[in-house]
Formats: structure tokens, sequence, C-alpha cells
């Protein structure tokens, strides 16, 4: 569908052979006469894989500036993070008790792929939510040293987990 809407744009004359790529006149007839259907066919081929190719590199350069901005952004939101917590007077981990005390049975039903809520039925409310690429649920005042949850912020599905000793 992407490629639809992107194509879309490309000018039609170009597609049909009346200029080339870069907006000159294209030229109709080679020096042996007129192009015959065949030399069109292949012509518009690979017209079609320049096109293609670059419309690739471009998403390739957008999704590097994408991830470059998200990650820029991530440090951000865990500097502020840190000086909400020094202004309120607080710790930075949240050190609220976890609503349903959870056993290392409930931990061993986890499964990869799994959603948020499938995780927090077994689970319960996390202590702590860090996002970022990834996004950790930690079910411990420690924070990173204890027991977590990781899902993919893209999908929002289960990628790994660190059990309660």
């Amino acid at each position: 569908m992407k490629r639809f809407a992107v194509l879309s744009v490309v000018p039609i004359a170009l597609l049909l052979g009346y200029c080339a790529a870069d907006g000159s006149p294209a030229q109709k007839a080679s020096s042996a006469g007129p192009m015959t259907a065949e030399q069109k066919v292949d012509a518009l081929g690979d017209r079609v894989v320049r096109l293609s190719k670059a419309i690739r590199e471009a998403a390739e350069r957008r999704d590097a500036l994408v991830d470059a901005r998200l990650l820029a952004l991530t440090k951000r939101v865990e500097q502020l993070e840190k000086k909400v917590a020094k202004l309120e007077g607080g710790p930075a981990i949240d050190t609220r008790v976890s609503a349903v005390p959870v056993g290392k049975a409930a931990w061993r039903q986890l499964k990869l792929g799994m959603s948020q809520d499938e995780v927090r039925k077994l689970l319960g409310e996390p202590m702590k939510v860090s996002a970022g690429p990834i996004i950790h649920w930690y079910y411990a005042s420690k924070g990173s040293g204890g027991p977590k949850v990781q899902f993919s912020s893209y999908t929002g599905k289960l990628m790994g987990w660190d059990e309660p000793d």
C-alpha cells in the first residue's frame, strides 16, 4: 500500500518514456529508428527498478532518522524522569507493592509473544515501567536488577523476562 502511494506521485510522463529521470525530454527514437515495443518495455522495466531502488533508499534514510530521533527522545525522557524524582524528593523507582503476589509458577507460564494484558493477568501490575525501544516492567523495588519482563515497543509483545530468585 505504501509503495502504491509513493509510486502514484511519480510523473506519468517518466513512466511512459516522455521524459528521462532527470526531467529532460527523453529520446523517442534511437539512431537506428523508433524504439520497438520490446525496447520500450525493457526501458520501462529499468525505470521501475531505478525508482524502486530510490524509494527503498529513501525509506531506509527515513527509518534511520526516526530511529535516531527515538533514541534521543528516550534519553531525554530518562533525564527528565530523574529530574522529577529528584525534585519530588522521592526515589527514582516506584516502591508500590504489586497487587498480586507472584510466585515462580506464574513466571513459568510466560510465553514469548504474549500480549501485555496476558502478562498483567499472570504477574499483576508492575512496580515500575520503563519505556523506550524496549518496554521494561519491573516487579521488585531494586529496579533493573530484579525480576522483569521486556516487550517490544513496536509490537507490544513479550520478548523476554528475568524470573525472581
